[in-house]
């Protein structure tokens, strides 16, 4: 039942860190680091014409397979650790490494049959990179490049769904899309009287001849006293695509995962910093906690997915 595994793919790429590098790169020897967890649910996806259907929808499991269900919830959980290291001459590395743990589940339609519920846990996407920067004053530009791999195995054997296979109980939910991403990011950032803001966009290679992405990210600072901070952030993803690309693709068996191709998104969310040792002496200089929330307000191939972070970070 290659469908159930499916309903999974166009979340996977919701999930995502506490962290996110910035415009400002570090001076050499100073070091980011955080442990941050991140939950994500959604039940609603976005079709290729951005009309927002439930997950159950004969358009994502089929006329045959459609009736059966009333509801279907995806859950995802990620624990991750990141880092920034600064490094001479402007610049500096970075990497995060999550772990996973997905679920999804679906609700019958009729009878009292216990509800279908797929589960998967292992290792995510690690990525790793470095950038270069200038700082002028207040004001800061960057350019960062990195690459991000699959640290798991999402061939249908695998996962439980491959040609053959008609239980779909023993199906687990994949842990990504199980694609390379390669990224180039340019950011411009600027220190305002009441706290920060900056500006960052790029360009997304996927292999396996998938389309090409142009994510970004703006966002706003606001201090409120030393310690604490709020942030107004946007993210969105867009694809170089002429629309015609399908909901969905049933990966040939011999290519390995399946994939939701050219999936675009804008993404809210509002986040808080506080960090009241950042001045102070002691073993707990330099820690803050680090928390955010985002909302899938609009889609295409992608799900209306709300997702809550944390982290503990600390700095040099």
């Amino acid at each position: 039942m290659v469908m159930f595994a499916v309903g999974a793919l166009t979340l996977l790429s919701t999930l995502a860190t506490p962290a996110h590098a910035g415009a400002w790169v570090h001076d050499p020897g100073k070091v980011f680091a955080q442990v941050g967890y991140g939950w994500t649910v959604a039940a609603n996806r976005f079709d290729e014409t951005g009309t927002l259907q439930p997950s159950t929808s004969e358009v994502y499991v089929g006329e045959a397979m459609g009736p059966l269900f009333e509801a279907s919830r995806f859950n995802g959980s990620e624990i991750s650790g990141y880092a920034e290291i600064g490094l001479p001459a402007g610049f500096e590395v970075y990497g995060s490494l999550p772990g996973r743990f997905v679920s999804s589940r679906w609700r019958w339609s009729r009878g009292d049959n216990p509800d279908v519920v797929l589960r998967n846990s292992g290792m995510g996407d690690a990525m790793g990179g470095f950038r270069f920067g200038k700082k002028f004053g207040s004001q800061a530009v960057s350019l960062s490049a990195a690459v991000r791999g699959p640290l798991y195995d999402n061939h249908p054997e695998v996962l439980n769904t491959e040609a053959g296979n008609m239980d779909f109980y023993d199906d687990r939910v994949p842990l990504g899309e199980g694609v390379i991403d390669y990224e180039m990011i340019a950011a411009v950032g600027s220190g305002l009287s009441f706290g920060w803001a900056q500006i960052e966009t790029g360009v997304r290679l996927r292999n396996r001849g998938y389309s090409t992405a142009l994510p970004g990210r703006a966002q706003l600072g606001i201090r409120a006293g030393e310690p604490l901070a709020f942030m107004v952030e946007t993210e969105w993803l867009a694809t170089l695509s002429d629309g015609t690309a399908p909901s969905f693709y049933l990966d040939e068996y011999d290519r390995g995962p399946m994939v939701i191709d050219r999936a675009q998104y804008i993404k809210q969310g509002l986040g808080l910093m506080w960090q009241p040792a950042a001045a102070s002496e002691g073993p707990f200089s330099g820690t803050g906690i680090n928390t955010k929330a985002f909302f899938v307000p609009w889609g295409m191939r992608t799900s209306q997915a709300f997702t809550a972070t944390a982290g503990i970070f600390w700095e040099n």
